[in-house]
């Protein structure tokens, strides 16, 4: 339900009159349905899901760190310069909880477990650690430098479209929230 509901956050960017809790009510019908047409999980639609994640993360942190390139670190001075109410070890405690959460894949990689030769799971495992490990943190280190700590608060249910608005354009912010809806929608 979770994943479902951050998809039509996402969905709210292609167009802003979609209510939320129908939007999701609607969207785990779908997979409902589909589920009652006999349509199953599939390591080949997992693998294409995953392609376009990797290339969209991609062209965000590229155009984002062009953006950073040519807007400057102003913005992330700011940001790391604000006082928190949290001591820098919770900080640093949350930071690493909620990259925890952010590990895309796991989930549906146990799912074909039974479909990968034996020594390929702990290598699946191996690879998205590698993926996250360059990921998060870039992106996280890119949004603070982009906008300011206020802002992300406010678009954290899309924040990745909302950063993908602010350095690319609309373009970029539907690439992003497409490409959400997708990779949220896989695990419903």
């Amino acid at each position: 339900m979770i994943s479902a509901n951050e998809a039509i956050h996402y969905a709210v960017s292609f167009s802003p009159s979609i209510p939320i809790m129908l939007g999701t009510v609607g969207l785990l019908l779908l997979f409902f349905l589909l589920n009652l047409l006999g349509l199953k999980e599939s390591s080949k639609a997992a693998i294409v899901i995953f392609i376009i994640h990797l290339a969209t993360l991609v062209v965000l942190c590229v155009v984002c760190g062009w953006y950073v390139l040519t807007h400057g670190l102003s913005q992330f001075s700011v940001n790391f310069a604000t006082k928190s109410e949290h001591s820098v070890t919770f900080q640093l405690f949350a930071g690493f909880a909620a990259a925890m959460l952010g590990i895309s894949g796991f989930e549906s990689s146990a799912n074909y477990v039974e479909e990968q030769g034996k020594g390929i799971f702990p290598k699946t495992l191996r690879n998205m650690w590698i993926i996250v490990t360059v990921f998060n943190p870039l992106i996280a280190l890119l949004a603070l430098s982009i906008m300011p700590i206020g802002e992300v608060n406010n678009h954290e249910a899309s924040l990745l479209a909302f950063m993908g608005d602010r350095s690319g354009g609309q373009w970029l912010a539907w690439l992003v929230s497409f490409d959400a809806v997708l990779v949220l929608s896989g695990p419903c």
